[in-house]
């Protein structure tokens, strides 16, 4: 065998050899935010977002969800957020409102 799937097929064959399957949790004990805990980390500690525009954005997530309060810092998975404004996006088109005539 040659080079890297020599190496590869000795690794392979080593008994001591280690695999580590990782998960989010290992971010964040390493103090990275995971998914849930970055739109609050963003707002909090970006500071290139004026307070005009973290108002507006806080409007817009009391329109969408209701029991959102800057207070509570609850906020929304931001996935889930992401996803509900491409939805917007998508489905308030002209295109959109003209095929649903």
């Amino acid at each position: 065998m040659t080079g890297r799937q020599g190496g590869l097929e000795d690794l392979l064959q080593d008994q001591r050899t280690r695999v580590f399957i990782l998960g989010a949790g290992v971010s964040a004990s390493c103090g990275i935010p995971v998914t849930e805990g970055l739109f609050s980390g963003v707002m909090e500690t970006n500071d290139r977002l004026s307070s005009d525009d973290k108002q507006e954005i806080h409007r817009l997530l009391t329109y969408l969800y209701p029991g959102f309060d800057p207070r509570l810092e609850n906020y929304p998975n931001i996935e889930e957020f992401l996803n509900q404004i491409e939805m917007a996006k998508r489905f308030n088109t002209e295109d959109f409102v003209r095929s649903t005539l």
